[in-house]
């Protein structure tokens, strides 16, 4: 179903921003060795001066490869060698890290944006939902319940009795159909002793129920067949 606040947008690989979180010995590496990283336009990274503290790189998906080449470019002569190899150790690991960093949310955007497409497609080009209609007995008095393949539907229709007093004094029961569902009187809080809108018999009031519950149908069946229409025009936009 087209949703009008989402956003249906292809992914660009030159637009995907990407952050990656520092293993400690990542931080390390880049607390040391790291001020050519952070002087490559465009890349931001930031080393925290706490413990606990999250320490991360972060950048457009096209940078990686001058990362990866400054990374490699780092020189571990300079190095003590008691730390060479653990500094080698940590550029290799940060280097695949970051490869795999790209690779996860370079595909997850594609796999989400290829997704949506495809729940567009199938709404756009499925079966308009067909709706069927029940009476069922209610907590008191009846219901017109509406339904699609045995679940709930579109909304229900209670037909509720009110009990009034006639003209001569005798007590009897009206009925009113309305969509509020089932609910005792409180007081003057009970709006159906008011309505205009009363049947003097079960048979009028079900009848009357029965279109009501149509009608949701219908308003239904008219928003969902407009929301497809939307649907095909925005596939058609960002196809």
């Amino acid at each position: 179903m087209y949703d009008k606040n989402a956003e249906y947008k292809k992914p660009v690989f030159e637009e995907t921003e990407i952050t990656l979180y520092l293993t400690a010995g990542q931080e390390m590496l880049l607390r040391r060795q790291g001020k050519m990283i952070k002087g490559i336009d465009g890349v931001e990274v930031s080393i925290t001066n706490w413990s606990g503290g999250s320490s991360w790189i972060k950048f457009l998906a096209p940078k990686l490869t001058e990362i990866l080449t400054t990374l490699r470019s780092i020189s571990t002569e300079a190095v003590d060698e008691f730390d060479r190899k653990s500094v080698k150790g940590n550029i290799t690991r940060l280097t695949k890290a970051l490869e795999l960093r790209v690779m996860e949310v370079w595909d997850s955007k594609k796999f989400c944006y290829e997704r949506q497409i495809k729940e567009l497609k199938a709404y756009a080009e499925g079966s308009v939902t067909a709706y069927t209609m029940e009476l069922e007995k209610g907590q008191y008095g009846f219901v017109w319940t509406t339904k699609t393949d045995g679940y709930w539907g579109c909304g229900n229709v209670t037909i509720a009795p009110v009990p009034v007093i006639s003209l001569d004094g005798t007590p009897t029961v009206e009925w009113v159909c309305d969509n509020d569902g089932f609910y005792l009187s409180m007081g003057s809080g009970n709006r159906r002793e008011s309505s205009t809108e009363r049947y003097g018999t079960l048979e009028t009031a079900i009848e009357r129920g029965k279109a009501m519950c149509q009608a949701l149908i219908d308003q239904a069946t008219k928003a969902e067949l407009q929301n497809r229409q939307e649907t095909l025009a925005k596939l058609a936009e960002i196809a």
